[in-house]
């Protein structure tokens, strides 16, 4: 009986009225199968169908009962439905039977992907080769544009080959790309080792571009994060994502993600291939020349990017200018320089860092004596207190300007030349700083006689391995338009006190 109990009767609602539509009666909520009052109906010549016992909560459409079997039941119609016991037990419907609902329209949402999210940029170079344990390893940079940290990573050719293989089953047109073909070691050659990374890097430019140069794939996302783990991101995601919060240089970065995107373009990989590729096979004759052609290569295509982002209103650098700074909130000389700042920098990074080694075996051609001399007089001139290079007694830092000589020293550890002068910018900036700190109470700043010493002594102890190359580089490819700003003034500073250390008599 408890099987066939309605939602009203389990409730309590016994009542047992004869009024019609009352709980007992013709089209109450009574339970209609109970034999009692099933027997009673019977007597009084009431022939009503038994209804199904569903919870009340249900709609009636999905009941499957009509209005029109209530009708003919009270009207003693020959269709009645059957007795609920006559059904076999597999159809009846039970009080704890769960009636199955209808899904909803919308599905529910789907939990959120677990994969962390890709770099936006990565600019890959393969640097050099190496010989380690028996094998060819290969030396690759790695710039994450974002976050503006750079690395190095060493791959063997097998590892190249396994990535290889893993990116074609994951989207087989990558399969049209050029890629070396797997010799034994024994064949080895330095002239096949140098064509093999060339072909290499120019793969892994290829793979990394085509997010942004072809059409999306359904692996796109799969092929991105493959290459990603190649390159060693995993294990720095933590301090990228921390770096590229840092607000002084939020906006650069974006635009410099932007102008890597539009680089990588197959027009602009092309000119870039072609003008890298020219310059390395080039006979020039000293290491000045060759700074002077890399010069006119950056300055040129800095200036006819800018050029096409003031013409075009739909241009990326301007939308993403546009979209992170609202039109008047910074100056528009300064949105300029920022947007100049970032292409002069992804530019460097596509033709600067091929070309170095061999522009830093030019210099050396041309100054390698001079560079050894200048080495061995900041070696001696370390142990020499301030006041030997002419620092007057009331500038002397109790502290040997050592916040300014830490600063300086990781001036090595960038490797384009607009990172290189940032560093200098800021050690140069921390003299006075520092000189604030350490002499409370007075109003006089250090002036131009008097901060020169002061370098002087900031970088002979900053012990700045290639000095010579660094002046050299950071003079002739420092950006026109911080020649006359505050910028190019260090950098003159920076070149005086290289010529004065040169000078420089030791006794």
């Amino acid at each position: 009986r408890g099987d066939y109990y309605s939602e009203d009767e389990a409730c309590g609602d016994d009542d047992d009225d004869d009024v019609d539509g009352g709980p007992g009666g013709p089209g109450g909520d009574d339970d209609e199968n109970h034999p009692d009052d099933r027997r009673r109906r019977e007597d009084r010549g009431e022939k009503r169908p038994p209804r199904r016992a569903v919870s009340s909560r249900i709609p009636e459409h999905e009941r499957g009962d009509s209005p029109d079997d209530d009708d003919a039941a009270a009207a003693g119609g020959a269709n009645r439905r059957p007795d609920l016991r006559s059904r076999p037990a597999s159809t009846r419907v039970s009080r704890t039977t769960t009636t199955e609902r209808r899904p909803p329209l919308l599905p529910p949402p789907k939990e959120a992907s677990s994969r962390p999210l890709l770099r936006p940029a990565l600019c890959v170079r393969i640097l050099g080769t190496d010989y380690v344990e028996d094998h060819t390893v290969y030396i690759l940079w790695v710039l994450d544009v974002l976050a503006g940290a750079e690395w190095k990573v060493q791959r063997r050719f097998r590892e190249f080959f396994e990535l290889h293989e893993d990116l074609v089953k994951l989207r087989p047109s990558i399969e049209k790309l050029d890629f070396p073909m797997r010799r034994p070691t024994i064949y080895e050659t330095v002239h096949s080792v140098n064509d093999r990374r060339v072909r290499l890097e120019k793969y892994l430019r290829r793979v990394s571009g085509a997010l942004f140069s072809s059409r999306l794939h359904a692996k796109s996302a799969d092929v991105a994060d493959r290459l990603q783990a190649f390159l060693d991101v995993p294990k720095r995601r933590a301090s990228l994502e921390l770096l590229e919060r840092n607000p002084d240089v939020t906006l650069r970065q974006a635009c410099q993600v932007a102008t890597a995107q539009l680089l990588s373009l197959p027009v602009f990989e092309k000119i870039l291939s072609d003008v890298v590729a020219s310059t390395r096979d080039y006979d020039f004759e000293s290491g000045a020349a060759m700074l002077a052609k890399m010069k006119q290569y950056i300055d040129h295509l800095q200036q006819a990017i800018l050029d096409g982002a003031r013409a075009d209103d739909d241009s990326p650098l301007k939308t993403v200018v546009l979209r992170r700074v609202p039109s008047a909130a910074v100056p528009e000389d300064d949105l300029q320089a920022i947007a100049s700042a970032a292409v002069r920098r992804q530019i460097e990074t596509d033709v600067f860092v091929p070309l170095m080694d061999k522009l830093h075996v030019l210099v050396a051609r041309d100054a390698g004596d001079d560079e050894r001399n200048l080495r061995a007089k900041c070696r001696r001139a370390r142990s020499r207190p301030q006041t030997f290079y002419g620092i007057p007694l009331h500038h002397i830092s109790p502290s040997s300007w050592e916040s300014a000589i830490y600063q300086l020293a990781n001036i090595g550890a960038y490797t384009l030349p607009c990172d290189k002068l940032d560093a200098l910018l800021a050690a140069a900036k921390e003299i006075p700083a520092l000189y604030l700190v350490e002499h409370p109470g007075t109003d006089t700043h250090l002036g131009a006689d008097d901060y020169l010493p002061i370098f002087i002594y900031v970088l002979i102890n900053a012990n700045i391995p290639n000095l010579l190359f660094l002046q050299r580089v950071l003079c002739a490819l420092c950006d026109p338009d911080k020649r006359l700003s505050e910028t190019g003034y260090y950098v003159a500073t920076f070149e005086a006190a290289v010529t004065h250390i040169q000078d420089l008599d030791l006794g």
